[in-house]
């Protein structure tokens, strides 16, 4: 059926199979980090209860920085990977009107979600890490005497941060 639809079509379909292909990479990698940072803030705060948390940026920048990056990638801001791999989405489904109409409906429901989707994260990340220092962070980083008030979690757990958040960026800026 698709060969008989023409080159055009079977373009657009490969079009729209690597964006899927592409965005399901890009998911487990923005994903997976989002994972790990909300691990990190977990165990360097013991809740994760965004209503005791705040000021994280201070106590935890590396995190508060890869916690950023992988709310830009899920949300599908441009230079990072999440938008690369939408972007191939976005094009099929507008492209497709010659064959489907309602393609472009999708297309449009998409780029919705993806707003909604960086609306709800800039909340996580506001709330974790922009808004005023919380009594329990401020407890934490006192309780543990660190050096310079860090609340950061050992290189061992930062890594996989550092590489999955350079994997967004990367992705973002030379997709496949």
């Amino acid at each position: 059926v698709l060969l008989s639809a023409g080159p055009a079509a079977a373009g657009l379909a490969s079009l729209a199979l690597f964006g899927a292909l592409f965005h399901t990479i890009n998911h487990g990698l923005f994903k997976s980090l989002l994972s790990f940072d909300a691990g990190s803030m977990l165990y360097a705060t013991g809740t994760q209860d965004l209503n005791r948390l705040g000021g994280l940026m201070r106590f935890m920048p590396l995190t508060a920085t890869t916690t950023l990056i992988a709310s830009f990638s899920i949300a599908g801001v441009p230079l990072f990977n999440g938008f690369a791999s939408k972007w191939s989405l976005y094009v099929a489904a507008i492209l497709g009107a010659k064959g489907a109409g309602y393609l472009p409906l999708f297309g449009i429901f998409a780029i919705l979600t993806s707003a909604l989707t960086l609306a709800s994260f800039m909340k996580f990340f506001g709330a974790s890490c922009l808004s005023p220092t919380s009594r329990l962070v401020e407890e934490k980083a006192r309780e543990k005497n660190l050096e310079k008030g860090r609340l950061e979690v050992g290189w061992i757990l930062q890594a996989p941060q550092v590489i999955l958040a350079a994997s967004c960026i990367l992705l973002g800026i030379f997709p496949i």
